[in-house]
């Protein structure tokens, strides 16, 4: 399962410059596949344009927004998974038949995560199919769109979404177990046929049906994974752990707890963009906003890829109390991510810029989708502030302790507040600046402050 890499002296010009820039296969495959997204972004709001209308745009932006409240359900367990298994994962290895091999009680510790968490997420898959289901069928039902249009399309995508809800803590445990390399290679092949899927079920004219074929593409690759790929490893820690069994109470819910109320408030904080525009503002608002959003994002998580790729990492170099290499690494992607972020936003507000003034068909279809420049600008610089915070944030936590439960809730909350006063009172550009405050007043010095003083009382 674990290739090791080959000497520098032995790669090749391309892949000596690539390594020097920390891009590695989990960096390289997260990128590829953020950038595909990025790119594939035109065709597809050329064909919604072409084959949806603006009140069908709306539905299929807010289709995303109330399937990202699983947030709800799994209370960030996927975090806790990879901090807890990078730890263990340091005594351990794959052997050549793809099962464990390595210090007994570490495996014997895997193997109880597992389990607690296996158990977890089928209770919150279940309550997320009811829950969600109906609460997408109330605030749906507020639209002007006819149901058959959107209602079974809508019951299909959250029984998809319940089932991929169900692996998700497999795929955590390959990710603290050093595999996150490949599974990004597999997220990358998932985006671009899913992106197949979801031009050709547009052009077919079934309209949000085209959601669900990207769900049953997801969702087929992730069984493949759990079920072909790495049965082996899985079935290494089919048995019940006797000597290093984990205490869900003391071992994982702390830190869940605390990850599981942030997530709640940060999916309302930074996803509630499109909900504010489709409630406040006509129709045609909210699609713009959700595009734009989307887009900015995508361009977010690419460039912290660098960073949130070394999760796994920056575990096994606590748990092993390499704290000056800790600190090197971290110092040096996170200088990568911001520098590739800030190229980002300024190819993407070049790109408004360019759609808004230049007269052809292509760009005039593309703007009438995108928001202006002011709410772009406004957004990559906030986007770029947070990025700081975001780094700072996933470097505490790899500690598994979190100490942002009480700050961060003011600053989410306050956040979910200005964008929706904001929001509803000035558009999405009053949304943009509510975001923007919320950041360089709240988030960066809470985190910045947080982050020091943890550098200074964990590392002794």
């Amino acid at each position: 399962m674990e290739q090791q890499p080959k000497p520098i002296s032995e790669r090749s010009r391309l892949r000596r410059f690539i390594n020097r820039y920390e891009v590695d296969q989990a960096v390289f495959f997260a990128i590829i596949s953020r950038a595909w997204s990025f790119l594939s972004g035109p065709v597809t709001i050329l064909l919604i344009s072409a084959y949806f209308t603006e009140e069908l745009h709306d539905y299929y932006q807010v289709f995303w927004f109330l399937l990202g409240m699983q947030k709800f359900f799994e209370l960030s367990m996927d975090v806790v998974i990879v901090n807890v298994a990078s730890h263990e994962w340091v005594s351990l290895k794959f052997a050549s038949d793809g099962s464990i091999t390595g210090e007994d009680l570490a495996r014997q510790r895997l193997s109880s995560l597992r389990q607690i968490t296996r158990r977890w997420y089928r209770i919150a898959s279940v309550i997320f199919l009811v829950v969600i289901a109906v609460v997408g069928v109330w605030f749906l039902g507020r639209g002007e769109l006819a149901e058959s249009e959107w209602l079974a399309a809508w019951l299909a995508l959250v029984v998809l979404a319940s089932f991929q809800l169900n692996l998700l803590p497999a795929l955590g445990l390959l990710e603290g177990c050093g595999q996150i390399g490949f599974i990004n290679r597999v997220r990358t092949v998932q985006a671009v046929i899913g992106s197949l899927v979801m031009w050709g079920s547009i052009v077919s004219g079934i309209g949000l049906w085209a959601l669900v074929g990207v769900a049953v593409v997801r969702l087929s690759m992730d069984l493949w994974l759990v079920f072909g790929r790495y049965a082996g490893f899985f079935g290494s820690l089919n048995d019940p752990a006797d000597v290093g069994k984990l205490t869900w109470r003391d071992e994982i819910w702390p830190l869940q707890w605390r990850l599981g109320i942030q997530s709640i408030l940060i999916y309302f904080s930074l996803n509630m963009f499109s909900a504010v525009m489709f409630e406040y503002h006509p129709e045609g608002v909210a699609g713009r906003m959700g595009m734009t959003w989307t887009i900015m994002t995508t361009i977010q998580r690419s460039a912290f890829a660098w960073v949130e790729t070394r999760r796994p990492m920056f575990g096994g170099l606590i748990a092993e109390k390499r704290f000056e290499r800790l600190d090197e690494v971290w110092w040096r992607l996170t200088k990568i991510t911001l520098c590739v972020l800030a190229a980002g936003c300024t190819v993407f507000v070049i790109g408004v810029v360019a759609i808004n003034n230049l007269d052809f068909e292509f760009t005039r279809k593309l703007s009438n989708y995108m928001l202006g420049v002011g709410p772009t600008v406004a957004f990559c610089i906030a986007t770029m502030v947070f990025q700081i915070s975001k780094c700072q944030t996933l470097y505490v936590r790899a500690h598994k302790k979190d100490p942002f439960l009480v700050p961060f809730t003011i600053a989410h909350g306050t956040n979910i507040l200005l964008i929706w006063q904001l929001g509803k009172h000035f558009g999405p550009m009053g949304a943009a600046c509510g975001f923007l405050i919320t950041v360089v007043v709240l988030f960066l010095p809470i985190c910045w402050r947080i982050w020091s003083s943890s550098r200074e009382n964990w590392h002794v």
